[in-house]
């Protein structure tokens, strides 16, 4: 072990001697309903904006890069010409709803 391992590990150890359940905060978690379609326009959502889900394991950033890259694939079609915007977007949409 190096010394910067020797210290993280005694930073992590006196961290793990402070937490106490009893020290924890509880939150309640809400839902709403699932967000039916919307007329497409120049804006558009992606990731945990538009879905309805809980913030565990990192799924709003997994949906966030998912649509990311579908929405990607879409603004180089109409930055190459290939498809104009609102349809592609509106395309976009039906996927990342899907």
């Amino acid at each position: 072990m190096t010394r910067s391992d020797n210290r993280l590990g005694a930073g992590a150890a006196r961290a793990d001697r402070r937490i106490r359940p009893e020290h924890g905060q509880r939150d309640q978690v809400r839902s709403c309903d699932a967000r039916q379609p919307w007329p497409t326009g120049p804006v558009t959502l992606l990731g945990d904006a538009i879905y309805n889900m809980t913030p565990m394991a990192g799924i709003g950033a997994n949906t966030a890069l998912r649509d990311a890259d579908l929405l990607r694939r879409q603004l180089i079609a109409v930055a190459s010409g290939e498809r104009d915007l609102i349809p592609a977007l509106h395309e976009y949409e039906e996927q990342m709803l899907d």
